[in-house]
């Protein structure tokens, strides 16, 4: 790979400190905006080696850094319980160092995610996102499907913007 490329893959055992620190300026990012965001669970450094172990987390590296990350998961019965196994694949926690916001980084991950669902026979790339960012999605090619009030166990209901891809 060369200067100013773009390389996207499952992220690795050795990749979780840096996939954290990624996840945490995401968070940092969220709260200062006002937004819902993550808890420190859903970016612990617990849920983030889970998250590799499983080969949900993938990583955006960029001249050698880790730019940014993502799940990818074949389920999501949270955001999507009415959908069938296989259906779709589902995109959650992207984040981005925010020196690399507004670059190439995102719309790297995002084809990744939907070569991979194809890859898995999904037809759909799906996600879920805070309202105020929905037009990134829109940008790239996802449909706002509606939005919807999530219940969580673990905090407050919130109002998330749901998005397909069809692959």
């Amino acid at each position: 790979m060369g200067p100013g490329e773009i390389a996207v893959g499952w992220a690795g055992r050795d990749d979780a400190h840096e996939v954290s620190g990624v996840l945490a300026e995401g968070a940092a990012w969220m709260a200062r905006k006002g937004w819902p965001g993550w808890t420190a669970a859903d970016i612990a450094p617990a849920f983030v080696a889970a998250r590799i172990a499983a080969c949900e987390m993938a990583a955006a590296r960029l001249d050698g850094v880790v730019a940014g990350v993502c799940t990818l998961t074949r389920s999501d019965p949270e955001f999507w319980p009415d959908d069938a196994p296989g259906e779709a694949a589902y995109l959650h926690r992207l984040a981005v160092r925010r020196r690399f916001a507004g670059a190439r980084v995102t719309p790297a991950i995002v084809a990744w995610c939907a070569q991979t669902a194809r890859d898995w026979g999904c037809r759909a790339l799906k996600l879920d996102c805070h309202p105020h960012i929905s037009g990134i999605y829109l940008r790239l090619g996802f449909t706002r499907l509606d939005s919807w009030t999530t219940h969580p166990s673990d905090r407050s209901p919130y109002l998330v913007d749901r998005f397909v891809m069809a692959l």
